[in-house]
């Protein structure tokens, strides 16, 4: 039976038989014959057992040996995004262009209706008519009643009023009008349909010769005009009343609308009971009130209609 202390070759120290390396000096101790026989057992199954790999021992790739292995990428969609921003520019600066244009045409009917229903009815007088197409239903849409004492004025007819039919002629649109027009004779009473905030009216027009219209226009413009301290009017559809008004754009301090209580975004309904319907019909109101004379204005704020008189000053 073999002893349970072995003795080190290097310096005679007794260590247990079950080290392998002496613990004063660290020189290897004799292996015995069993030992040596169960360690080359256990190397063999180690060397027969299948080597798993460790996760942690893996290489790390970075990302620039990834970026290194994969194809080049193609820069081009670097160029879509610009592209496509340009695109979107160009057709938002394109709809503002059309929608200036249009309220140009319309700016350009400030001297339309002038001559309105004259007597010769001629081509001329026709392009100079104050109107356009209606909006939300068939006829032509009259822009301003000008001047005063015309025949449209006579007939009760104002900015905002659809002309739906004359002389019994049905009118669709502006075209449908002039050749109601060409018609007419100077002196002979017209029956003309007109539709206001939804509800249908009759009246009687009657047309005057050409060197009337002319007459009334420039007595017009002879006289002092009104004038309220106000710009940008805009007409604008109010749900909750079912109707157009004008809003006020830019009321400016110390003027006739800012110290009656006027404030910019009231939006007209009324002049003296007059109804306000379109931004020309309020310049028109405004400018032919004598300066000084008191208007009271209709106007809604806040959901509610106020009623306030504007002492109208004068145009310099």
């Amino acid at each position: 039976m073999e002893s349970e202390t072995i003795s080190c070759a290097n310096c005679a120290a007794q260590m247990p038989r079950i080290l392998r390396f002496c613990r004063r000096c660290g020189h290897r101790l004799p292996v015995s014959v069993a030992q040596q026989a169960a360690t080359e057992i256990l190397d063999a199954a180690r060397s027969s057992e299948p080597v798993m790999p460790n996760p942690r021992l893996e290489p790390v790739t970075t990302a620039a040996a990834q970026g290194a292995s994969r194809q080049p990428r193609k820069r081009g969609h670097l160029f879509f995004w610009p592209i496509l921003g340009l695109i979107l520019l160009f057709a938002v600066a394109d709809m503002k262009m059309e929608r200036k244009i249009v309220f140009r045409r319309q700016m350009d009917t400030e001297l339309a209706w002038t001559k309105s229903l004259s007597g010769s009815l001629s081509e001329r007088n026709l392009c100079e008519m104050r109107m356009v197409d209606a909006e939300r239903m068939p006829g032509a849409m009259v822009l301003a009643s000008l001047p005063p004492g015309s025949p449209l004025d006579q007939a009760g007819i104002v900015g905002g009023d659809v002309i739906v039919g004359l002389g019994g002629e049905p009118v669709k649109n502006v075209e449908d009008l002039r050749r109601a027009l060409a018609k007419a004779q100077p002196g002979q009473p017209l029956e003309v349909i007109f539709v206001r905030d939804g509800e249908r009216h009759k009246s009687s027009l009657v047309p005057v010769p050409e060197e009337e219209i002319e007459r009334l226009d420039d007595l017009q413009k002879d006289r002092p005009k009104g004038y309220w301290g106000v710009s940008n009017f805009e007409r604008v559809w109010m749900p909750a009343l079912g109707l157009f008004g004008v809003r006020l754009g830019n009321v400016r301090s110390n003027r006739p609308a800012e110290i009656a209580g006027l404030q910019s975004g009231d939006v007209v309904l009324a002049v003296d009971n007059v109804p306000i319907r379109t931004a020309e019909e309020l310049v028109a109101r405004i400018e032919r009130t004598p300066p000084g004379s008191v208007v009271s204005v209709a106007v809604f704020r806040q959901g509610n209609v106020l009623r306030i008189p504007v002492k109208v000053g004068h145009d310099d």
